[in-house]
């Protein structure tokens, strides 16, 4: 696979590799906490192309390949999703594509950092500076999915998203605001946020018209204090103070009895 380098905004964000790509989508217009400035800012994200996909696989005869959606966590970067979660590695194993795309930042301009400048998701939660500065990042990886699928042969039928805690809620939110895309997510600790919106302001209402039922595997840990099983304030492994600017989490089983819901799906068991 001839490796490229897409025109970045910001390089140090991303690092491709072997079979690795760069692409850059300019997102709908936020505020620039720096400067106060609202302006279109544009994100990147790391694509992984499995050995087994050659250039060949773009012609019309050519068997379309499945693709996984990873969202990093708050504070998060795709190059960390790169390295610690090893997608790419199985995406060669099972022959699909992977995107890591990149959340943003409160400072665009600057390259993220955990404390200063954190990229993260709007997850619906009003938790991060993503939502304050109104960052559309439904719409966000909407676009992403286009332009792969431009560019790629991608199975229009087995698009999914996955995330870890904020990207875990980005996932949910993804999953019923996308699910005339999205084929099935798999959230790993994280909450979902928007069931008010997406029922008309009622948590016991049937889904919204507008959702298409989809496949969900939820994955949390029992001692997960980030994410407590039944909900609450997270809190930090080294302590028991609430994390700053946090706000509480609902319990998991709600999460799971709102996505049955508004999904219309039907709930199996876990060990």
């Amino acid at each position: 696979m001839e490796f490229i380098r897409y025109k970045l905004t910001h390089s140090q964000t991303a690092t491709p590799r072997d079979h690795q790509k760069l692409i850059t989508i300019t997102t709908s217009t936020v505020k620039d906490r720096g400067n106060g400035t609202t302006r279109s800012v544009q994100r990147d994200s790391i694509i992984y192309v499995p050995t087994s996909y050659s250039d060949a696989s773009n012609s019309a005869s050519a068997a379309a390949v499945p693709l996984v959606i990873v969202l990093h966590g708050a504070t998060g970067t795709a190059n960390y999703c790169v390295h610690e979660m090893k997608w790419s590695e199985k995406a060669d194993a099972e022959h699909f594509m992977v995107v890591y795309p990149n959340g943003s930042r409160p400072y665009p301009s600057k390259p993220p950092g955990m404390a200063t400048n954190a990229q993260t998701w709007n997850d619906g939660s009003g938790r991060f500076e993503s939502e304050v500065s109104g960052v559309d990042d439904v719409s966000f990886i909407r676009q992403l999915i286009w332009q792969l699928q431009n560019g790629y042969r991608i199975d229009e039928k087995r698009i999914y998203v996955t995330g870890m805690s904020n990207g875990a809620s980005m996932a949910m939110r993804c999953g019923l605001e996308l699910s005339d895309m999205i084929a099935a997510i798999a959230p790993c600790a994280g909450a979902l946020w928007t069931t008010k919106m997406m029922t008309g302001g009622d948590n016991n209402n049937r889904k919204n018209a507008s959702v298409r039922g989809i496949s969900v595997l939820y994955v949390t840990g029992y001692n997960d204090t980030m994410n407590p099983l039944n909900g609450g304030y997270p809190k930090m492994l080294v302590s028991t103070e609430k994390m700053r600017n946090s706000s509480p989490k609902p319990p998991v089983s709600q999460t799971i009895a709102a996505l049955v819901k508004i999904l219309g799906a039907s709930s199996t068991g876990s060990s």
